[in-house]
């Protein structure tokens, strides 16, 4: 891997859920991020995606145990995690092990959420009227538009 090229933040991934528009539970729901599962018994690390600084490590929500870190005018944003090793304001380096992937919050298995937000993080939670977020962009697509590849 290049340091031009973002790699997954997990390894042994499979993608189960890509970002967009899906049915859940019988109803279309947006997916604001992807889903990777869990292959590795033991627990699966997850990987700062990029350099960047703690923003939010917050123990138990709709995302579970969740980890936000900002980078260069954008976040990246783990969900779901068993347990968390960064604490707010910490500066992270691109590779550096944040997590372990776990099953918390709202979920039908252990896996890993994955988002991005094109927006430093003061703009992170903006909503729009109908409750989705508004900066949410596919991290697959986000990173070919930076010419980099995931």
């Amino acid at each position: 891997m290049g340091d031009d090229k973002m790699f997954k933040p997990t390894t042994n991934i499979r993608k189960t859920s890509p970002f967009g528009w899906r049915m859940l539970e019988g109803k279309v729901d947006f997916h604001s991020g992807i889903d990777y599962s869990w292959r590795n018994e033991k627990g699966d690390p997850i990987l700062s995606v990029e350099d960047g600084i703690i923003r939010k490590a917050q123990v138990g929500t709709g995302y579970g145990n969740y980890i936000i870190i900002e980078h260069d005018g954008w976040c990246s944003l783990y969900a779901h995690l068993k347990s968390m090793n960064v604490t707010v304001g910490q500066k992270v380096l691109k590779y550096q092990t944040i997590a372990e992937m776990g099953s918390t919050g709202h979920v039908t298995g252990k896996h890993l959420h994955f988002e991005i937000r094109d927006v430093p993080y003061n703009l992170f939670w903006d909503r729009y009227d109908n409750n989705e977020w508004i900066h949410c962009v596919d991290p697959e697509k986000f990173y070919l538009l930076k010419g980099r590849v995931m």
